[in-house]
C-alpha cells in the first residue's frame, strides 16, 4: 500500500504572551511535521521552538529519506533512534550557540514533537510537554508522555497540587545542558488515521471526548485544526498550536477513480 498525508495547522498567539512561543513546521511531500513550545524566551532573541522548527525544516528531506523504510517490527531500532536523536541534539546545539550559553549553564529550552510519515508507518519523537495522539476508528491513542517535573513526581507517588508551577516546569527539554533523552516510537499507519500534534496550551484544556467529538463532526482538516485551537482559546490565554495530519491510502483512491469511470456492460 502507498499512503499520502494531508495536513493543516492552527497557530494562535495567546493574550498572555507578547511574542509567540510556539512554532510549527509541516511538509506533506516529505511527510515531516513538527510542533514546538518554547519555555523562557530571552528578549530580542528567537524563541527556542522557532530554532528547533527551522532546524527540522533544513533537514526534512534527509530525515524523510533516512526513515522512509523503517518498519515498526524492526528488531534493531538503533539506526532509527540515532537518526532522530542526532536531529534533536543538533537543534539543541544551534539553540545554545545562538543564545551564547557556556557549557553546563541552563538557559531557554523547548518542548518538541516530531512526526515522520513513511511507507506504511509513522515515527514519533518527543521531548517535553507537547503531545502527539492518534485518532483511529473513534479511539484515541496517546503517543507521547508529558515530561514536566510534576508529572515525574506524580509518577513516583508524590502529591503535587493542581496549581503548582511544577506542572509547567520541564523535566526534559531541548536545549538543556544535560544529555538529551528523546522518546522515539514507531507505529503502522492505516487509511483514515488522523495524527494530532498540539502544544500544552491546547491539550491541557481539552478532554479526549471533546477531541473525538470535533474529529467526528468535522471533515475538513483545516476546519478541524481551527476548531481544536478555538475550543482551547475559550479556556486559556496561552499560545495554542495544533497540527492535524490525515492519512489516506493512495492505492484506494486510484481504485475509486478507476471504478468511477468504468464503462457499463453492454
Amino acid at each position: 500500500m502507498s499512503y499520502v498525508s494531508h495536513s493543516a495547522t492552527a497557530n494562535h498567539l495567546g493574550k498572555a504572551n507578547v511574542t509567540a512561543s510556539d512554532a510549527v513546521f509541516v511538509d506533506d511531500i516529505c511527510g515531516v511535521y513538527v510542533i514546538a513550545d518554547s519555555q523562557v524566551c530571552a528578549e530580542g532573541m528567537r524563541p527556542p521552538g522557532v530554532i528547533f522548527a527551522e532546524t527540522v525544516e533544513k533537514n526534512a528531506v534527509v530525515l524523510a529519506r533516512m526513515l522512509a523504510d523503517v518498519e515498526p517490527t524492526d528488531p534493531d531500532p538503533g539506526p532509527l533512534r540515532r537518526a532522530v536523536v542526532m536531529l534533536f541534539s543538533r537543534a539543541a546545539k544551534v539553540m545554545r550557540h545562538e543564545y551564547g550559553l557556556p557549557e553546563g549553564e541552563d538557559g531557554p529550552m523547548t518542548s518538541a514533537t516530531l512526526l515522520v510519515v513513511g511507507k506504511g508507518h509513522a515515527v514519533i519523537a518527543h521531548v517535553g510537554m507537547t503531545r502527539a495522539i492518534l485518532v483511529r476508528w473513534d479511539k484515541i491513542t496517546r503517543l507521547s508522555r508529558i515530561h514536566s517535573i510534576a508529572a515525574n513526581m506524580i509518577k513516583d507517588g508524590e502529591d503535587v497540587p493542581d496549581g503548582s508551577p511544577l506542572h509547567q516546569a520541564l523535566a526534559q527539554g531541548v536545549g538543556q545542558p544535560s544529555q538529551l533523552r528523546v522518546e522515539v516510537a514507531c507505529c503502522k499507519v492505516a487509511d483514515g488515521d488522523c495524527f494530532i500534534l498540539s502544544s500544552d496550551g491546547v491539550h491541557s484544556f481539552i478532554e479526549d471526548s471533546e477531541l473525538l467529538e470535533c474529529h467526528g463532526g468535522i471533515e475538513s482538516t483545516d476546519q478541524l485544526a481551527e476548531a481544536i485551537a478555538g475550543l482551547a482559546a475559550r479556556r486559556t490565554d496561552d499560545d495554542r498550536s495544533v497540527i492535524v495530519v490525515d492519512i489516506e491510502d493512495e492505492d484506494a483512491e486510484d481504485e475509486d477513480e478507476d471504478d468511477e469511470y468504468d464503462e457499463p456492460d453492454a
